[in-house]
Order: C-alpha cells, then sequence, then structure tokens
C-alpha cells in the first residue's frame, strides 16, 4: 500500500527493518558464504588442469602444490589468495590470467633468480643459480 505521507512511510519501513534486520542478515551471510564456496569450487577445478610453466608438473590431484607467480609485480592488486575468493567473478578471472602457475621449488627458484638479478645483474644470475651453493656458502651454512 502506497504512503501518501513520507513521514509515515519512513517509520513503517524503519520498523518493518527491525523487525526483519536478522534474518535479512542471515539471508546475505549465506549468500556470501555459498558465492565464496562456487568460487573456490571453481578455482580447484581449475588448477586440475594447470601445469607447471617451468617443469611441468601436473597440478591434477594435488591443487595445494600450486604457487600464483605474478609475471609482472606492478599489476599486483590483491594480497593473498585468501581474499581472491572475494572478488567479482570477472575480476577473478582477469587476476588469475595476470600470472603464471609454478609448483612450489620452481617458485622459490624464480624468486632466487630475480632477487639476485636485480642486485648483482643479469649475466651472473644464471651461472651462480645453475651451479649451486659455493663452498664457502657450504663451510658457513648451520648443521641440521
Amino acid at each position: 500500500m502506497p504512503y501518501k505521507d513520507k513521514d509515515n512511510k519512513k517509520k513503517y519501513q524503519r520498523k518493518w527493518w527491525l523487525d526483519n534486520r536478522e534474518r535479512l542478515q542471515d539471508i546475505r551471510e549465506l549468500q556470501r558464504r555459498s558465492d565464496r564456496k562456487v568460487k573456490r569450487d571453481w578455482i580447484l577445478s581449475y588448477l586440475e588442469m594447470m601445469f607447471c610453466e617451468d617443469c611441468g608438473l601436473s597440478f591434477s590431484g594435488r591443487t595445494w602444490l600450486a604457487d600464483f607467480h605474478h609475471v609482472d609485480r606492478s599489476g599486483k592488486k590483491y594480497r593473498g589468495v585468501s581474499k581472491i575468493s572475494e572478488l567479482g567473478f570477472m575480476r577473478l578471472v582477469q587476476e588469475l590470467n595476470r600470472g603464471i602457475y609454478l609448483c612450489p621449488n620452481c617458485h622459490r627458484t624464480r624468486h632466487v633468480k630475480e632477487n639476485m638479478s636485480r642486485s648483482l645483474g643479469r649475466q651472473t644470475v644464471s651461472k651462480t643459480v645453475e651451479a649451486g651453493p659455493t663452498p664457502a656458502l657450504l663451510a658457513n651454512a648451520p648443521l641440521a
């Protein structure tokens, strides 16, 4: 029933909201959780089809091994995977297409190479990483 008096309409809407607030908040929370679960399940099924870009390891059946590596760090907008399921679906797909998937070993190796290239220069990086640690580094390493 439409109200001609705006004050009465506002009072009615306020009363209705107070009477139904808990129910509406519960519904919204269920929808939010459901959307997150759908997105999380989609991400996991997407990872099932992926391979490590460097060594070719399949993530099928072992999605927990997939590390996401941003190729261009300037495009990195979101910190942490836990927040990515809160994005809208289109932004989620865009974010997943900004990088590559690596196994943990290749991901760490790639970051070591990137950090060394920034500090030492590009020519010495590939030789240092491929040759392995020097005897001086091994001599100073703590024993397990």
